[in-house]
């Protein structure tokens, strides 16, 4: 029903009868109430179009308008899975365990406050872990393929409906996603601007911050839903898509000697994250030259992408990307790696 009230015949109809009102109140001949409407609209979409930016245009470059209706795949959510060799992982959490090390060295036996001290300490005891490189290599791939980082506005009175690119590249991180507790979802702003170490730092600050303020989070998160509905008023800036990233990472590691690989699939229609990342568990896979080598530790990563603006080549291509940055975790932070 909404949608057929707000088709252009609709608002045709919505627009003679503002004219009319515009007649009936300030003595307008009628032609003159009509322009004034029309204009008053044309310059309404036009400050609002200069808020949102530019459209995106479909993956594959041929230069046409996304709509929000039509979705690239045809079919719907796209799944990818594979599995990463944890050699370059586990050297670069070893690197960053020796730099922490040397730095609380450095700490006691350097002359500073207590103050200075006790952040210092409190920082470098965060530790790097899986799931922190992986936040940061989605958000490096996301950084390549705008397309994956966007949101669906659909504003029928302004004649508005596309996909536009997001501001920053927000990621939200589940670090435990286990049935024995409580879960608390991480939101992290800007990702792709913070190092490896910053992302663990925020993590752990966010995710006490949700275990020791519990009424305090329910308390803001009715303005926080306000904000929400009132970001849909035209000139009030760029609507927020919701409490989650563009991009929600799980963690579920393999308990009780079990081998289940999961795979959460995305909501974006409800206001969810567009791609939903599972960090599996650590297996042994057999080394290629025989069955009698040695097994090597390797990580099961699950990627399920439901955006109706991209393509299932492009889908892979950022399958790819994360899967090619998480070999080398030290070479890409530092930005070097050409993904």
């Amino acid at each position: 029903i909404i949608r057929a009230v707000m088709r252009p015949s609709f608002l045709c109809i919505l627009v003679l009868i503002a004219s009319w009102k515009l007649e009936q109140t300030f003595d307008l001949p009628w032609k003159e109430g009509l322009i004034t409407v029309l204009m008053t609209i044309f310059i309404i979409r036009a400050v609002v179009m200069k808020q949102l930016g530019t459209p995106l245009t479909h993956a594959d470059d041929d230069g046409v308008p996304i709509s929000g209706f039509t979705s690239r795949t045809g079919t719907g959510a796209v799944t990818c899975r594979f599995n990463v060799n944890l050699k370059g992982i586990l050297r670069f959490i070893a690197n960053k365990k020796e730099e922490r090390e040397e730095e609380q060295k450095q700490m006691d036996t350097s002359d500073v406050s207590s103050v200075s001290t006790s952040t210092t300490q409190r920082r470098s005891n965060v530790e790097v872990s899986v799931t922190h490189i992986v936040v940061k290599a989605v958000a490096r791939a996301m950084s390549d393929l705008p397309v994956l980082n966007s949101h669906h506005i659909y504003y029928p009175p302004l004649f508005i409906n596309g996909f536009y690119p997001s501001d920053t590249i927000d990621i939200s991180v589940v670090p435990g996603a286990s049935s024995r507790g409580s879960n608390h979802i991480v939101t992290l702003q800007d990702v792709e601007r913070m190092g490896i170490q910053e992302i663990a730092e925020a993590v752990a600050r966010r995710k006490h911050r949700n275990q020791s303020d519990g009424t305090s989070n329910m308390f803001w998160s009715v303005f926080h839903k306000v904000g929400s509905i009132i970001s849909w008023i035209p000139l009030s800036g760029k609507r927020n898509q919701s409490q989650f990233g563009s991009c929600i990472v799980f963690t579920s590691p393999d308990s009780e000697n079990s081998e289940v690989d999961i795979e959460v699939a995305p909501a974006p229609h409800v206001g969810g994250a567009n791609i939903a990342v599972v960090v599996g568990g650590i297996r042994g896979a057999v080394g290629p030259r025989s069955s009698s080598a040695p097994r090597y530790p390797i990580l099961s990563v699950s990627v399920t992408i439901d955006c109706p603006a991209a393509s299932v080549g492009t889908c892979r291509k950022f399958v790819e990307k994360v899967q090619k940055l998480l070999q080398f975790p030290e070479v890409y932070e530092k930005g070097t790696l050409r993904s």
